[in-house]
């Protein structure tokens, strides 16, 4: 079963009415209501389609969607507003600012079928791109800078911005997305390939934004882990902000779980088993990950586990920040889903749920599961599976912190004697 496309509402208005009317099996709605919620959200979620209103008070639209295209390149935004706002909407979407307009009150069989229309045009647009795609394996053949790689990805020449041209020459555009371009690159002094992460200039004036790559570099330096993808360096030059990593040819365990489905059951153990060492490292050293999910698990060609993207990542005991949630519903324990402080058991809860989708191939939450569902105690349910290893998953999603596995190789290895299966 595919994950569902998030679908996220900025409407100053009361949106209970709205949410009913667009929710769907194949969504989760994020309704907000201020536009500092809304950039939050556009910064750290996946969104595949926006609904918003261009009337909403002391929004900087034109903010929001450079950060909501940079973060989500393919994402399709329903403009919304006044009959009288028309026209301004329409100057929006020959700008390519909107994909569409929907005059207020709108009809609910009109907003539905936007909804459904731009859900799959985006399905589609990601699709044909192969965005999805964590990591690609780079052609070996070397590409001037002043190349360009197409308009998402930060082109390169000799009076834009780039890393320092004395130390990496940059070979191939690896991908696009999220926050920047990905380049496979040739560290000069050190004679090695390295994977360079170009940050988009139209997100170096946000503070916010800069504080969580510092915070992410800060944190993943400290990490030293051959589960982990090393983090060299966070750097500047001429105005060009990048990150320095490890290099890792592979593909994410969401893009294989979507390719093949569910996993036999030593294949499944001998990936958690992989997950849990680093994890269970990543915790000594007070460090809580806070976004576990198949996304961010990468199987590389030779069969190794890499865990990647500390982006939301924090030091335990530590909030990121005020009245705000980071992560992702599907995957976010209780007490991140409060705003509480998160600690190891909230990675072991997310594990839980990967877990489940490694056996199965699809979420322990019902068809048409809505974000309100998460805040109001929504229980995952592993069908499915034996009562031997459900019984091990409810224990590692158990609403009480203290009632979960102390740490994630303790919840492997008892998965592993629920599946009569001696790991090595």
């Amino acid at each position: 079963m595919a994950a569902p496309i998030t679908v996220l509402v900025l409407d100053p208005q009361p949106v209970s009415n709205l949410r009913q009317t667009i929710s769907g099996h194949d969504r989760i709605v994020v309704a907000v209501k201020t536009p500092s919620l809304a950039r939050h959200a556009l910064q750290t979620m996946l969104v595949g389609v926006w609904i918003c209103d261009i009337t909403t008070p002391g929004m900087d639209f034109k903010s929001l969607v450079a950060i909501a295209k940079c973060t989500n390149p393919m994402l399709r935004i329903i403009l919304t507003g006044p009959k009288g706002t028309a026209l301004r909407a329409e100057n929006l979407i020959a700008a390519g600012k909107g994909s569409c307009f929907i005059p207020r009150p709108y009809q609910p069989t009109d907003i539905k079928k936007a909804v459904i229309d731009e859900i799959q045009k985006y399905i589609e647009s990601t699709s044909n791109t192969g965005e999805k795609k964590i990591l690609l394996k780079p052609q070996r053949e070397e590409k001037p800078q002043a190349e360009e790689y197409g308009d998402e990805a930060v082109k390169l020449g000799k009076d834009m911005l780039g890393p320092d041209p004395a130390r990496y020459t940059l070979l191939n555009l690896i991908g696009t997305g999220g926050t920047g371009s990905v380049f496979l690159a040739r560290d000069k002094f050190l004679e090695m390939d390295v994977a360079i992460k170009v940050i988009n200039p139209k997100l170096l004036t946000d503070p916010a934004v800069m504080a969580s790559f510092k915070d992410e570099a800060r944190i993943t330096m400290q990490l030293s882990h051959t589960g982990i993808l090393r983090f060299y360096n966070f750097n500047t030059y001429n105005g060009c902000y990048y990150m320095v990593m490890e290099v890792i040819h592979g593909n994410s365990l969401r893009d294989i779980l979507a390719s093949n489905g569910p996993m036999d059951v030593e294949t499944i153990l001998q990936i958690l088993f992989q997950v849990a060492k680093p994890m269970d490292y990543v915790h000594s050293h007070n460090v809580v990950h806070k976004d576990l999910k198949p996304e961010n698990i990468v199987i590389t060609e030779t069969g190794d586990v890499k865990i990647i993207d500390f982006g939301t990542a924090t030091l335990h005991n530590k909030i990121h920040e005020n009245d705000v949630i980071v992560g992702t519903p599907e995957f976010m324990s209780p007490e991140q889903l409060r705003g509480d402080i998160v600690g190891p058991q909230g990675d072991i809860y997310a594990i839980g749920i990967i877990a489940y989708m490694m056996f199965t191939g699809c979420f322990p939450f019902p068809v048409g599961t809505k974000l309100d569902d998460f805040f109001n105690g929504l229980r995952p349910a592993f069908t499915g599976v034996t009562p031997e290893i459900a019984a091990v998953l409810e224990k590692a999603t158990s609403q009480e912190i203290d009632n979960r596995y102390s740490t994630m190789l303790e919840f492997v290895n008892d998965l592993a004697v629920a599946c009569n299966f001696r790991l090595a």
